[in-house]
């Protein structure tokens, strides 16, 4: 049987049961990855400045399909192999 111990997590305060193998290595200090992403978002707030960053793009770069419109497939990218024809 493995070695557990009650913890209070770090963000809800709530309980739950850790491995004391864990909590010697310094994990285990939340209870869900939802509580380690909130305290993680708080902590450095990569999330918001993510979002706030592809709204601008989203704002300034694309309208609609437009971009899309006349690219052949090497143009865009696409994995396929179409698109390649007049290349060769």
């Amino acid at each position: 049987m493995v070695a557990t111990v009650e913890v209070s997590c770090a963000w809800c305060k709530g309980t739950f049961s850790a491995r004391i193998a864990d909590r010697k290595r310094g994990w285990a200090k939340f209870c869900s990855k939802s509580c380690k992403a909130k305290k993680q978002e708080k902590r450095t707030g990569q999330n918001a400045v993510f979002h706030e960053r592809r709204e601008e793009r989203r704002d300034t770069e694309y309208v609609g399909d437009e971009i899309l419109d006349g690219m052949s497939d090497m143009d865009f990218g696409a994995s396929d192999g179409g698109g390649y024809e007049h290349y060769i």
